[in-house]
């Protein structure tokens, strides 16, 4: 995928969070004017981040069989579609069936995330995946302010203009992000499986997804009462309120696009984790047991950065443990694990603040502190990874480019190069075929008089039994070559097939004894 690709994928995750966005501030205004409760005008958020658990698992189980784009196209296109019946609702019933729609395809943000998994290598993976919640933030401060500019006019035309932005999203995916390279469908129950199995035997993945549900469930309680708690603590009023948020937003983009990458690269994924976990818990903290008049705007920053920090650094982990083709499901359940926080989160405040105004964010401390023992986890498996990768032989030189098929070489060569060719192939393949002789590979070759072949064997035990691998490299005497040479490529060929009959045999001609 190209850098129109990956451009068109930020822009899907930026309009749809910004079409969400501008219908997510006028809700409470369209329950009232339907004669709403405050318990029905709650369900409209709760549901909607109920509805997102489970459409980022099935969506993502889908888009592993379906494809990611396609899957991708038809969220987008749904998402148009809710939001405009949003602004046609003329019954609470209507508006929660329709908003409970909206979040159940509102699994915009797995799905790119798992595009750019698949076409990214993983060194590059967490810069990708932060410009992604860059485009979030920047959808998190344009939607409410262009809402805003809109509602003067009314309810349906914020709606008409939110589902707009979602629809000239489908149009730009259409026509702007390619096809993935073909691949074998995963079926939906293997997907299910291998993502039980991870979760109950891979100790990184278990831990990401846990600290996602710990750290989104403490962002949940923040924003559900941060409103409340700023204006009556504070004195905030809504404008100096719709500034903090703005500039919250304004700080995420920032530190996304152009923190977090640096930043990630120079400490590691881990430490990143930790210093966000750290920031979040530290004004958590704060906001419980001081009172100064700086900690709100402190709270949007501290909030925002960590998020920065860790979000990125989690969904790269998630990829890099999802099998080839199921990058889908993996990150779904990694979403689904931060959207149950988010439903949590906001419930659990709610009922906390009518208490004790404070004692929402004392939940949030405690949410994060459970996170602990998944950072250290991840600390404990990156430093045994590292620890286990010392031990390993060192591979005396680093491998060349990548092969070029034999047939189009040939093509290329003039007909006396591939006679040569063709006597090298013949003597090449005897040699490959007796067994016992590949030991003396020290032995010239007639046909590659000025070359010399060394053949270098690597024994690795493994669960199923003792495999053989082998290498080999020809290069000239006098001037190395970096480029993969004809010659080359037949040596490999041929070694490598008569390594592969030698395990499924048995027989070993460098077997002691022989």
């Amino acid at each position: 995928m190209g850098s129109s690709g990956l451009l068109s994928v930020y822009m899907a995750v930026l309009l749809d969070k910004m079409g969400a966005m501008m219908v997510l501030p006028l809700l409470p205004f369209i329950a009232r004017s339907m004669d709403g409760t405050s318990i029905e005008v709650g369900l409209l958020q709760s549901l909607y981040s109920l509805m997102q658990v489970f459409g980022t698992l099935v969506l993502g189980s889908v888009a592993d069989t379906w494809g990611k784009r396609r899957t991708l196209l038809l969220s987008l296109f749904s998402s148009s579609i809710f939001l405009l019946a949003c602004g046609l609702a003329v019954s609470i019933w209507q508006l929660l069936l329709f908003r409970a729609g909206h979040g159940f395809f509102a699994g915009t943000v797995s799905i790119c995330q798992a595009i750019v998994a698949d076409v990214t290598p993983p060194e590059d993976r967490v810069g990708k995946m932060a410009l992604i919640m860059a485009a979030y933030g920047v959808g998190v401060v344009l939607g409410p302010g262009l809402a805003g500019l809109i509602a003067p006019w009314g309810v349906f035309p914020v709606c008409a203009v939110a589902s707009a932005c979602a629809l000239c999203n489908f149009c730009i995916g259409w026509w702007q992000i390619p096809e993935a390279s073909p691949t074998k469908p995963v079926s939906a129950l293997r997907g299910w499986r291998e993502l039980l199995r991870a979760l109950l035997s891979d100790m990184t993945l278990a831990a990401v997804c846990f600290l996602s549900f710990c750290q989104e469930l403490g962002m949940g309680i923040f924003m559900g009462v941060s409103a409340l708690f700023f204006q009556d603590r504070y004195g905030i009023t809504a404008s100096q309120l719709g500034l903090l948020f703005c500039a919250a937003g304004a700080g995420m983009v920032a530190f996304q696009g152009f923190v977090v990458s640096k930043f990630v690269k120079a400490v590691g994924r881990p430490i990143s984790i930790l210093c966000g976990w750290s920031l979040r818990l530290s004004i958590y903290l704060a906001l419980a047991s001081l009172d100064f008049a700086i900690i709100p705007w402190l709270s949007a920053v501290c909030v925002v950065a960590g998020g920065a920090l860790i979000d990125p650094c989690a969904a790269s982990l998630t990829s890099d443990k999802a099998p080839q083709g199921m990058s889908g499901i993996f990150l779904g359940a990694y979403q689904a694990a931060a959207s149950i926080g988010s439903f949590m989160g906001p419930f659990l405040g709610g009922l906390l603040y009518d208490y004790v105004h404070t004692g929402p964010y004392w939940l949030a401390s405690v949410a994060s502190l459970l996170c602990l023992p998944a950072v250290l986890t991840l600390f404990r498996l990156q430093h045994s990874s590292e620890k286990g990768a010392a031990k390993e032989p060192l591979i005396a030189e680093e491998e060349d480019e990548e092969e070029q098929p034999i047939e189009k070489l040939l093509s290329e060569a003039s007909p006396t190069r591939k006679r040569a060719i063709g006597r090298a192939a013949i003597g090449l393949r005897s040699i490959a075929d007796v067994g016992p002789a590949l030991s003396m590979f020290q032995l010239p070759l007639p046909e590659l008089a000025c070359r010399t072949l060394r053949h270098k064997d690597r024994i690795s035990d493994e669960s199923l039994g003792r495999t053989l691998r082998s290498k080999t490299e020809v290069f000239t005497p006098s001037v190395r070559e970096r480029s993969m040479s004809l010659e080359r490529i037949l040596l490999r060929q041929y070694s490598m097939q008569a390594s592969d009959r030698w395990s499924r045999t048995g027989d070993d001609p460098l077997r002691p004894g022989r």
